[in-house]
């Protein structure tokens, strides 16, 4: 039966509750013919009293006065307690508190003065064109004359791909610092921890910043709100891969997600326990099932079909996974090939999966 309050300091049905408050105390409660061994479970929970006394006092009810009663809808409008509602409130609390404190998060900003810079950025580049057709072959810096276009071309890829890398390592900082705050996460061990940061940075940063693509003017925005051509990241992610990307970004755009639903599915996919090997996946797997309760919560309050909005959410995590994949393909083989990612020791090691 569903719990109607806090009863005896625990969450309990009105039934549980009667039972408890008749048979507290009583002597000559008849002995269990299981030695303790009844399922005190659904309409099996009446059929011994002894073993259903035990199951109330180890889930915790009591008659000290420190310990709340009986708090009820009916008893007390307005003022019902459910234990696991205020354990998630305080968990969700702490973990909006943590996404704002600890990322520049472009989902602060709104949709509209991310536009409105992103036009501005495409007007500038299109006049910068056309200056740089029209300044006459005399003004051209001698030195650069004997410049190879090929080597120019190479040049040019290094630094995008320096530029691209630069913006990941200070990502992944603020990455693993707010990931430390998740309530949770601290009692994982070292190398579970390590794990989760490793195959779960690109779907988090995947979901964090996909409002700053645009597709059509073919630029991407930054959390710290500058632009750039979002074929500067073709130079060090590869065109294929980044096609897809935006893609993907452009889909994440019409599902319309609220902030607590990023938020929550950036942390159900890093806490997935299916992709890496971990020594203690079931505290992980609890923590996931917080975030997962958390988030259902959120849709149950906020949509008529609360479990359809779910399954949408599920099933982009399960497509995102596949760009992750891909991703992670690309790293290993950028550890062996990309200068710009071998001399930063922690892209190396967020990288080596």
């Amino acid at each position: 039966m569903r719990g109607t309050g806090v009863h005896y300091g625990v969450v309990t049905c009105d039934a549980c509750k009667a039972f408890y408050h008749r048979n507290y105390g009583k002597r000559g409660m008849p002995m269990c013919a299981k030695n303790g061994a009844c399922d005190v479970t659904g309409t099996a929970r009446s059929l011994c009293q002894r073993c259903r006394m035990t199951k109330c006092q180890d889930v915790g009810m009591s008659k000290l006065p420190s310990i709340p009663q009986n708090m009820t809808a009916e008893r007390s409008p307005g003022h019902a307690i459910h234990l696991q509602d205020i354990h998630n409130n305080l968990l969700e609390d702490d973990i909006l508190s943590a996404h704002e404190q600890k990322l520049t998060s472009i989902h602060y900003v709104s949709r509209s003065v991310i536009a409105a810079i992103q036009h501005q950025y495409e007007k500038q580049q299109v006049l910068d064109r056309k200056l740089t057709r029209c300044v006459p072959a005399s003004c051209e810096d001698p030195a650069s004359r004997g410049v190879a276009q090929a080597d120019l071309s190479s040049l040019l890829c290094q630094v995008h791909a320096d530029i691209a890398a630069t913006d990941l390592e200070k990502n992944i900082l603020r990455y693993i610092s707010y990931l430390k705050a998740i309530p949770g996460f601290g009692k994982m061990s070292t190398n579970d921890k390590c794990q989760l940061l490793k195959y779960g940075h690109f779907d988090f940063f995947l979901l964090e910043d996909y409002p700053g693509f645009n597709e059509a003017l073919n630029v991407y925005c930054t959390s710290s709100l500058s632009c750039r051509p979002i074929q500067e990241l073709n130079d060090l992610w590869g065109t294929e891969f980044v096609n897809e990307v935006v893609r993907f970004t452009q889909r994440l755009k019409h599902l319309n997600m609220t902030l607590k639903e990023i938020i929550f599915a950036e942390l159900i996919c890093v806490l997935a326990t299916d992709r890496c090997s971990l020594s203690e996946p079931d505290i992980v797997n609890a923590v996931q099932w917080q975030m997962v309760n958390i988030l259902l919560t959120h849709l149950q309050a906020t949509y008529m079909h609360p479990m359809r909005r779910f399954a949408k959410l599920m099933d982009m995590v399960a497509d995102m996974r596949k760009l992750s994949e891909w991703y992670s393909d690309i790293t290993r083989r950028l550890c062996q090939t990309s200068v710009s990612v071998q001399k930063r020791t922690l892209l190396m090691e967020m990288f080596n999966v």
